[in-house]
């Protein structure tokens, strides 16, 4: 359409629209809704625009706020294909990144279940050799999820989310750590490996975060460092907790496992201490010198943790001495019941039916059952 129809067509817009309350806004709307009916080359905008701040002044209507809601409209119109194209990008962004997130999840679940069936596979092999495929899977189990950048991408989100939610960050990131840590500990083993490594991996991503937002660096580090120790601490007091829920039945069978992981969370603290090292030095950002200032003051705080460790592993210990003190009894008491059992049998025939079952559970070793035989009387 010639500029000369589009200029008569804005005028009209003028007479119609200029004693409207909201005159700008209503410009606005309606030039670009001009622009993109009749205008069929945007290189011609520039010209048109020059037309219509002419009528602009002949209607003494040229001032800034009109002017501006004007060219406002000129650049709407211009971008009006590009951001309709940039929002079917971001429809589809939508829907690559839902299916990139339903894919990790399919493969968390098949590596998990492949593992499992490693582990499986191992259940009638020789104790030495099961014990150490266990402890070796546990350990690549949260470092093969890893690689798909679950732990780190988790931690990222939600440090960003808390970025962008304002208020207490500091403080909103150590509850969200926190949960993170303690959460990531207990789907597997307690074991010195696979905190150090939990840790190291929520740091890495705190620390990506910090070195590229550098406004809000010490309230990342601060809660994600306070808030990994006390996931760990959290994490320690859950065990020691299940300590006393342990089944009689299975204590014996587990006194070794339980002597394991009290070496294994002794002086935790060194290790946490460490792992902030460590990160320290790698960092090559803001965060180096933050981490380096928070391991100093960490000396009061990290008392905590060391006392939550120690009464852990104290505790650990007295339940491995109760499992220990618990078999010799039971020992003794077994010991005495097939001897007495040998003497009952010489009888077994006088007594009749009802002793001589009592005497065969006995014999057998199965005292409970000799207990339970007793009781139906």
């Amino acid at each position: 359409m010639k500029i000369e129809n589009i200029e008569k067509k804005f005028l009209n817009l003028l007479k119609e629209s200029k004693t409207k309350a909201n005159f700008p806004s209503v410009l606005k709307e309606e030039v670009c809704r001009l622009l993109k009916q009749d205008v069929e080359d945007p290189k011609e905008y520039p010209e048109i625009l020059k037309v219509f701040i002419k009528d602009l002044k002949k209607e003494n209507l040229d001032n800034i706020n009109v002017t501006s809601s004007l060219i406002s409209a000129f650049i709407e119109a211009k971008a009006y294909e590009d951001k309709k194209e940039l929002y079917d990008l971001l429809n589809q962004k939508e829907l690559i990144e839902q299916k990139i997130e339903d894919k990790k999840e399919d493969i968390k679940k098949e590596i998990l279940l492949f593992l499992n069936d490693i582990e499986s596979d191992f259940e009638r092999e020789d104790d030495d050799t099961k014990v150490l495929v266990e402890y070796s899977l546990n350990n690549v189990k949260l470092q093969s999820l890893d690689l798909l950048g679950i732990l780190k991408e988790t931690t990222m989100e939600a440090l960003l989310g808390a970025i962008e939610k304002g208020g207490d960050i500091e403080g909103n990131i150590e509850e969200i750590v926190k949960s993170i840590v303690y959460e990531a500990i207990n789907e597997g083993k307690l074991t010195k490996v696979r905190i150090a490594y939990i840790v190291r991996t929520v740091l890495d991503a705190a620390i990506e975060i910090a070195d590229e937002d550098q406004a809000f660096a010490k309230e990342i580090l601060n809660g994600t460092i306070y808030g990994s120790k006390r996931g760990i601490s959290r994490a320690i007091g859950k065990f020691k907790n299940e300590l006393k829920l342990i089944p009689n039945e299975v204590q014996k069978e587990i006194a070794d496992e339980l002597e394991k992981t009290k070496n294994e969370i002794e002086n935790i603290e060194e290790d946490f201490i460490n792992v902030l090292r460590e990160s320290a030095l790698k960092s090559k950002g803001i965060s180096k010198s933050i981490i380096n200032e928070i391991i100093l003051k960490l000396d009061n705080t990290i008392e905590k943790l060391k006392r939550k460790s120690a009464e852990t592993t104290e505790a650990i210990a007295e339940k491995i001495k109760e499992i220990k003190e618990d078999s010799v009894f039971e020992n003794e008491l077994t010991a005495k019941a097939v001897q007495e059992a040998k003497e009952i049998s010489k009888e077994a025939k006088k007594v009749g039916k009802y002793l001589l079952e009592i005497t065969k559970e006995i014999v057998n070793g199965a005292i409970k059952g000799a207990k339970e035989v007793m009781k139906k009387e």
